[in-house]
């Protein structure tokens, strides 16, 4: 084959490939599946970006589970939030600055629409809720874009992702 058409063909396959967003279907139908388990839940770790270098994490042990809605999706599991710490809330250790005071948490509960395509987040500290629009699914990572979680970002977009766990109660 010629080298000039060769790089073309890839080329092609490379934009191909990239034109396409991976679906949240199979991911969220593989969750729900494993969470409908009597002892079975799913854990999540969220951390978002956002515009004024602001970023939130909420993953083990800050976070609660995600548990069988009814209706093929995952739901915050009752009574538990997940919590959510902030990079501008510092604290001091040992005498230095650190951020993500451990202190200062916020909480938060979460639903994984059944086709993936959305999370909607429910503030329980500052009672606002917000939809993030999922892109994409890729390798078990679901990230996708919606306002910024804090109190004060005046709706600020944000840069989320989200990755999950499959636990079982006890183990």
């Amino acid at each position: 084959m010629k080298p000039m058409l060769a790089a073309s063909m890839c080329m092609c396959c490379l934009l191909v490939h990239k034109a396409h967003a991976g679906s949240c279907v199979p991911l969220v139908a593989d969750l729900v599946n494993h969470a409908r388990g009597s002892f079975d839940y799913v854990q999540v770790t969220v951390a978002t970006n956002q515009q004024n270098s602001i970023v939130s994490w909420t993953g083990y042990p800050w976070t609660a589970a995600l548990d069988f809605d009814g209706v093929n999706a995952l739901k915050t599991q009752a009574p538990y939030h997940h919590g959510v710490l902030y990079s501008d809330r510092t604290a001091t250790v040992n005498s230095r600055v650190q951020n993500f005071d451990a202190a200062k948490p916020d909480f938060i509960d979460m639903a994984v629409a059944p086709d993936g395509s959305s999370v909607t987040i429910k503030s329980i500290t500052w009672g606002f809720v917000n939809r993030v629009s999922i892109q994409s699914c890729d390798n078990g990572v679901m990230y996708g874009w919606g306002n910024s979680i804090g109190n004060h970002n005046s709706g600020l977009p944000a840069l989320y992702t989200f990755s999950f766990v499959k636990r079982r109660a006890g183990s």
